[in-house]
């Protein structure tokens, strides 16, 4: 576990930019935990910088999930965000095809709210918490 104290939006960008290069075919989902406007959302748009996605990433709050393909990565095909804030619990997100996508490891998947429907453990490779410690500042924990 790394935690990080940042103080401006470029720190953070580039904590969020340093853990990229440790996501492999292994650790390929990784879950967003954090109150309303800690920077979930900013953090999986720095991930879509990094790897070239050029179209706005925006929370897919009301859309559930999100597939980007327009980049180039040997690591990657697809990004899927998925934001389940809106949903009750584990069996929507299963409904949507979570599961499948987890079986790939060309996808990385990033997860807003995974707790607010309880994804089994055994899905989750990687989790960011990012607690908004007032202003620019954060503190993000890396498990």
């Amino acid at each position: 576990m790394n935690t990080y104290e940042t103080k401006t939006v470029e720190e953070f960008q580039g904590v969020v930019k340093d853990f990229f290069p440790t996501l492999d075919s292994d650790t390929h989902v990784v879950a967003f935990v954090g109150d309303l406007g800690t920077g979930k959302t900013t953090a999986v748009q720095y991930i879509a910088e990094i790897l070239g996605i050029s179209e706005p990433l925006t929370s897919p709050t009301f859309t559930l999930a999100q597939f980007y393909r327009d980049f180039e990565s040997a690591k990657f095909d697809q990004l899927i965000h998925i934001d389940a804030y809106r949903l009750d619990d584990y069996s929507e997100l299963k409904v949507l095809g979570f599961e499948e996508w987890c079986n790939d490891p060309k996808n990385l998947i990033c997860i807003e709210w995974p707790n607010q429907v309880s994804v089994p453990e055994e899905y989750i490779d990687r989790t960011i918490t990012i607690t908004h410690m007032g202003g620019a500042a954060r503190s993000v924990q890396i498990v």
